[in-house]
């Protein structure tokens, strides 16, 4: 015997299981089927049945957005970091780059000094550049909505609380993967 309702909001979902809690007014007939009246592990297999088809569902939902081409953050030297590009992910507010004009989403193809250039191979790469150059200009070569654009910034020490004493300019950096890739290939990315 199930029962349908429609909910004012309706997102998620719930199980009411016939006979949840013990009751003296019922059947032998109810009680057959009644889950406050089953075996310990009957009940926990249920309960876990659940959790464990909430958690496949979200495996599978996450495993066919990354398939589809939805930007997923990798590691690098994985496969899919073959792919990815060193894009700002967020920019602190008031800082160095935030003044210069750096937004999330920008992508880093290249990074200079007065003296060298150099074409971005990761996160750690950028990361290192800049805070060998506190006090001193560098240029980033970014690519924002199909276009390239140049932005010059000073790294500072004391733009990230967390770490004072090192030179920054205000951004976090992610490997992102935004390609459509094999359905199989997407089952193990859709797990983290």
């Amino acid at each position: 015997d199930t029962d349908f309702t429609i909910n004012w909001i309706p997102f998620g979902g719930f199980v009411k299981i016939f006979g949840e809690e013990k009751s003296d007014s019922i059947s032998k007939q109810e009680r057959k089927q009644s889950f406050a009246y089953r075996s310990w592990y009957i009940k926990s297999f249920v309960l876990l049945a659940g959790v464990i088809g909430n958690i496949l569902f979200a495996w599978l939902l996450f495993t066919i957005a990354i398939s589809s081409g939805a930007p997923i953050t990798v590691e690098e030297g994985t496969e899919l970091a073959k792919n990815a590009h060193v894009t700002v992910t967020s920019v602190v507010d008031q800082s160095p780059a935030d003044m210069a004009g750096l937004k999330p989403g920008d992508i880093v193809i290249q990074i200079e000094d007065a003296k060298s250039e150099m074409s971005v191979s990761g996160p750690t790469m950028v990361t290192d550049f800049i805070q060998k150059h506190g006090g001193k200009s560098i240029t980033l070569s970014l690519k924002r909505d199909g276009q390239m654009i140049e932005k010059s910034v000073i790294p500072a020490q004391g733009v990230l609380e967390a770490e004072a004493s090192k030179a920054a300019i205000g951004i976090s950096l992610g490997f992102i993967h935004k390609e459509k890739i094999p359905l199989l290939s997407a089952i193990g990315p859709g797990l983290y």
